[in-house]
């Protein structure tokens, strides 16, 4: 990805800007930086900490030393200087906590003197000149008057993210891509919050903590059926061999979608086992009357193989995926019960989903 505006641009439309948003947004970049680097050093396991002056110290395991600011100097401007005595625009201002002693660099001397990993200073430079590319797009969209509304997420206000991304817009600053994403992310977390408040009324500790201990797109999935009362308990088989799933109703709590998909897989091949046989070699195209009058016995004889196949690598269906698998299933068991079977779409589906597992298998269905 490359930078938009040159330094002369960005210097420009900077000074379009009021003192209160040139303020405003320098210092979010700033911090951006920090916070990139102490990202970029803690996933190393780099010992390092980061001070923020509205933060206490972040602490990664044992600290030598600790980033206190880096200041900008300005566009063609060098007002600083590295305690080795070279000019600098850009100053790291860092502090050795067993010294008890502050020093002044320029990047080249922070990487020597903190002994910092050549792929970290990498990842740093990286991280800080995606920064630019974001301040990049703040100020273009500056420029063209693009502003973002935030009338929706005013109750946000509490969320430390979202306060300071209204507080921005609030000053007539554009929202990059990436605030963007962050604000509605905060909406997602205020609405799940609430919406679990509602869901918990009447739970017991254990059903709460269990629902606590889900990964957070399970945990929106069974709230949401918990505040709708949607268990899917009906087409549970005569016996369950997942102790999960058994516990989930032992409790009261609705099914996952990955459960079903498991019973719902389970029930309809241990219906059809004795077909199994003859699979591969009845796989032909099929007449439109032949497509009309087909069985459920005549079908599971040509697809059964195929949806073996898949049951085998359903772990591996995404989430989107996920309810088109989960509707071919129910499909299939109306059409055992007598419902009407839709057997072009049925092939359309599945071809889908061999596509996206890549079994080399669709063109059976193309």
């Amino acid at each position: 990805m490359k930078k938009v505006l040159s330094e002369k641009e960005t210097h420009s439309l900077m000074k379009t800007l009021t003192e209160e948003q040139r303020h405003f947004i320098s210092n979010y970049i700033v911090q951006c930086k920090k916070l990139k680097w102490l990202d970029v050093l803690s996933r190393s396991k780099t010992d390092f900490t980061y001070k923020n002056a509205n933060t206490p110290t972040v602490n990664i395991e044992t600290n030598e030393w600790t980033l206190k600011t880096i200041i900008d100097g300005g566009y063609r401007k060098r007002p600083f200087k590295c305690d080795c005595g070279a000019s600098l625009r850009h100053q790291y201002i860092v502090y050795n906590n067993k010294e008890e002693k502050e020093y002044k660099f320029g990047s080249t001397c922070f990487e020597e003197h903190t002994n910092l990993d050549a792929q970290i200073v990498k990842d740093i430079k990286r991280g800080f000149y995606l920064i630019d590319i974001e301040l990049d797009e703040i100020l273009i969209k500056y420029k063209k008057r693009e502003l973002f509304n935030v009338s929706s997420f005013l109750h946000l206000k509490d969320d430390p993210v979202a306060a300071d991304l209204i507080k921005q817009a609030k000053l007539n600053i554009p929202l990059s891509t990436k605030q963007i994403d962050e604000l509605r992310k905060a909406e997602f977390h205020y609405k799940h919050n609430k919406n679990k408040q509602e869901a918990y009324k009447g739970l017991n500790e254990l059903q709460i903590t269990l629902i606590e201990k889900l990964p957070l797109k399970e945990q929106v999935e069974l709230v949401k059926d918990l505040i709708r009362k949607e268990f899917h308990y009906e087409d549970l088989p005569d016996t369950v061999d997942s102790a999960e799933i058994q516990l989930f109703v032992k409790l009261g709590l609705p099914l996952l979608n990955r459960h079903r998909i498991r019973f719902n897989t389970i029930e309809f091949f241990s219906q059809t086992e004795q077909v199994t046989s003859e699979a591969a070699t009845e796989n032909k195209q099929l007449s439109f009357k032949e497509a009309n009058e087909i069985t459920y016995d005549v079908f599971m004889k040509r697809h059964l193989h195929i949806l073996k196949k898949v049951r085998e690598n359903q772990d591996r269906i995404s989430s989107d995926n996920e309810k088109i698998w989960l509707n071919i299933q129910n499909n299939i068991k109306e059409f055992r019960d007598g419902k009407e079977f839709n057997h072009s779409a049925f092939k359309g589906d599945i071809n889908h989903i061999l596509k996206h597992l890549d079994l080399g298998l669709e063109n059976m269905y193309g």
